[in-house]
């Protein structure tokens, strides 16, 4: 970032006669707080993100919960203690929502 370490140094001692050499802790104990909290917020918002645009099983019309699969046809089946089912339509297969054009 600087090409030079004295200026690295002049800012130092500038902030030392600004802010005094007991309030330098305190204001890097802050600063360390506040770029903690900013990556940790950059984190879990990429994450929703990825999460958001990621689609689903059930979106992609590959899995349906509580979906009846009927019998094969020519196969043998025992009837007499099954109990008939009937099966739904498949939900509507939903396309994700496309991203942001920047």
């Amino acid at each position: 970032m600087f090409g030079h370490w004295y200026v690295v140094v002049i800012l130092l001692i500038i902030a030392l006669i600004i802010f005094g050499p007991k309030r330098l802790p305190e204001l890097g104990e802050g600063l360390g707080k506040a770029i903690k909290e900013f990556r940790k917020a950059t984190t879990e918002m990429g994450n929703s993100f990825r999460d958001e645009t990621r689609p689903s099983d059930t979106a992609t019309g590959t899995t349906y919960p509580g979906v009846a699969v009927p019998p094969v046809a020519g196969a043998a089946t025992d009837t007499s203690s099954a109990s008939p089912v009937t099966a739904a339509p498949p939900p509507a297969v939903v396309s994700p929502p496309e991203a942001p054009k920047s």
